[in-house]
């Protein structure tokens, strides 16, 4: 079974992106979904590593459920990829500037955030593959959303060219800018300490690791996980307010959570682990990491970031 960096793209390519992409701008929403059905099916027919990923995840949840005295999932491997696929027209959506269903949870952390987008101050988000990220753009169409930062993701693009250079192509500059990961070195750490201090929102995933020799165990649904040291060190680093991020999708509407992380690289990999796992726990089929992710993984690395520490 690969990691995730080992997989590649199965059945994109930049035409069929335009081709959706076209379908769903011409002939709305219902036409493209009734398209996807089949192409997930023909996929999921194929996809042996997929469907057991999907089938370990779903076995490793229900056993930790049912250790808590609750019911198991009982969504198929089937309904788990047409859901993450069914996400890719809210990701349509979002990058061509339409509105989506969306509610933003109003807590101490959200009231902290818009009080840093009030002062144009800068702070570092982690997000995790569980969820629709990349709908975060429609949320600057909540009336009740202060939400008006550029957010720069800093993510490793070639493990998925095609899509990324489609959301590059898609997406307001203004709103995400990408930024690859794959050279990341000290100029990478100025870049990001720049962005900070002109008030924009850094983002990085803190839930993949890629290969390396450092990381930082955690226990997630009763499993030991091993969770990328750099993207916490970096956040503690800069100094600026670190925020958990969630955006998942729930009865057709999505909703958005922040929690703000606090203490160091340690402590908050530990408390982004727990609040991965209440999301997890809070809408399953949301899941996105389609690998063994509960394995041993190979570890993420900084490269020369480690000399800024």
């Amino acid at each position: 079974m690969n990691n995730w960096h080992g997989q590649k793209e199965r059945g994109v390519g930049t035409w069929k992106l335009k081709f959706l992409s076209g379908v769903y701008r011409i002939l709305g929403r219902p036409a493209l979904e009734f398209i996807l059905r089949p192409i997930v099916f023909f996929i999921w027919c194929f996809a042996t590593e997929i469907r057991w990923a999907s089938n370990n995840f779903r076995s490793v949840l229900s056993s930790f459920l049912l250790g808590k005295g609750k019911n198991p999932i009982k969504f198929s491997s089937y309904q788990h990829m047409l859901f993450y696929a069914e996400a890719l027209v809210d990701k349509f959506a979002a990058f061509s500037g339409g509105a989506l269903p969306i509610t933003i949870t109003d807590n101490d952390s959200w009231k902290h955030f818009s009080e840093i987008v009030s002062k144009n101050q800068g702070c570092f988000f982690i997000c995790s593959h569980h969820g629709n990220i990349e709908a975060l753009p429609a949320i600057t169409h909540n009336k009740k959303s202060s939400f008006n930062k550029c957010i720069h993701a800093f993510m490793r693009v070639s493990q998925s060219p095609v899509f990324h250079d489609f959301i590059e192509k898609n997406t307001n500059a203004t709103q995400v800018v990408i930024h690859a990961t794959e050279n990341i070195g000290i100029s990478t750490g100025i870049e990001i300490s720049n962005l900070l201090e002109m008030g924009n929102i850094v983002m990085m995933a803190g839930d993949r690791l890629n290969s390396s020799k450092s990381g930082i165990s955690v226990k997630i649904l009763g499993k030991t996980c091993r969770l990328p040291s750099g993207v916490f060190k970096l956040a503690k680093f800069t100094g600026v307010p670190a925020f958990f991020v969630s955006c998942i999708k729930k009865n057709k509407h999505y909703v958005f959570e922040i929690k703000e992380g606090i203490g160091s690289a340690n402590e908050l990999a530990m408390q982004f682990a727990k609040f991965l796992e209440q999301k997890i726990v809070e809408a399953p089929i949301n899941w996105a990491n389609f690998y063994d992710f509960f394995q041993n993984q190979d570890e993420f690395s900084w490269s020369t970031l480690s000399e800024l520490y």
